[in-house]
């Protein structure tokens, strides 16, 4: 359990993140949308989506990232 509020932050960082990635495989898999595709859908949603995260599923899913 984090004790500081610093702590509190990253956890919270984290699980939004682990929340994010199962949507953004899905996503991709259908589509290769640009990072700023993604995030632009996934902000709609609530939702963060971060580039190490996008390039790693892009990689899993066998597409390229695309950038505007």
């Amino acid at each position: 359990m984090p004790k500081t509020y610093f702590e509190e932050l990253i956890q919270e960082r984290r699980e939004e993140r682990r929340a994010t990635r199962p949507w953004l495989e899905c996503f991709i898999c259908q589509t290769p949308p640009t990072l700023e595709q993604c995030k632009a859908h996934f902000e709609k949603r609530g939702m963060k989506v971060h580039r190490d995260d996008y390039e790693a599923v892009c990689k899993k899913m066998h597409k390229d990232p695309q950038f505007n």
